[in-house]
């Protein structure tokens, strides 16, 4: 990650982790409970990545996804542009399933984009076999999943599972057990730097191209 998070996006990420643990007492109850906690990771790493690397990249809550394979709202997008990283919620017992439907939302996006005419993929910076990353994730565990190619000849990578460590911030006040979270906030943002650097590349492409 590049430039590094620094000591205060740090303190204060922690901090706010601290609190909902205070507040919530559990992380792994529900699924809207788990959003809670992966709203903090999310928020600091799209703050990041909008400060250091492209002032378009906001979040976003509940998107609704149309496509031929269907499955309804994605809890959170992270839009770089007009390209979006996916991220499902999942419950405790249920990564798999969050995992299959997280990658039927990135085939219905990708599907969406290679519907675009060439014009209008050049007027939203879209290329017509994007790079699309997506994160699932039950609050405690997380998998991250990236998809390069076009329809029927994909790539799809797809990490082992993490641990995001907020067990450990429930269970201790020392800053030197509550690594993995800061580990986890800092893939989190690399994923979306990744994201960034592909959605640059392939503007540039596209202009080159004409």
């Amino acid at each position: 990650l590049s430039p590094s998070l620094d000591r205060d996006e740090l303190k204060s990420f922690v901090n706010h982790l601290k609190d909902k643990c205070y507040v919530l007492q559990t992380v792994s109850y529900n699924e809207a409970t788990a959003r809670e906690f992966i709203s903090v990771f999310l928020t600091y790493a799209v703050k990041h990545i909008r400060k250091n690397n492209d002032l378009t990249t906001r979040l976003a809550v509940e998107i609704d996804i149309d496509g031929s394979h269907g499955y309804g709202n994605l809890d959170y997008a992270i839009f770089i542009r007009s390209i979006f990283a996916l991220v499902t919620v999942a419950k405790l017992s249920e990564m798999e399933k969050g995992l299959a439907q997280n990658l039927v939302q990135i085939f219905s996006a990708v599907e969406g984009i290679q519907k675009l005419g060439k014009r209008k993929r050049e007027q939203t910076d879209f290329d017509k076999d994007p790079t699309i990353f997506g994160i699932v994730t039950t609050g405690v565990l997380l998998r991250f999943v990236r998809w390069t190619g076009p329809l029927g000849s994909q790539k799809i990578e797809i990490t082992k599972e993490y641990n995001s460590g907020i067990d450990a911030v429930f269970d201790t006040n020392e800053d030197k057990d509550i690594e993995n979270v800061v580990e986890i906030l800092s893939h989190i943002a690399r994923v979306l730097q990744a994201q960034a650097n592909a959605v640059r590349n392939d503007a540039k492409r596209q202009r080159n191209n004409n």
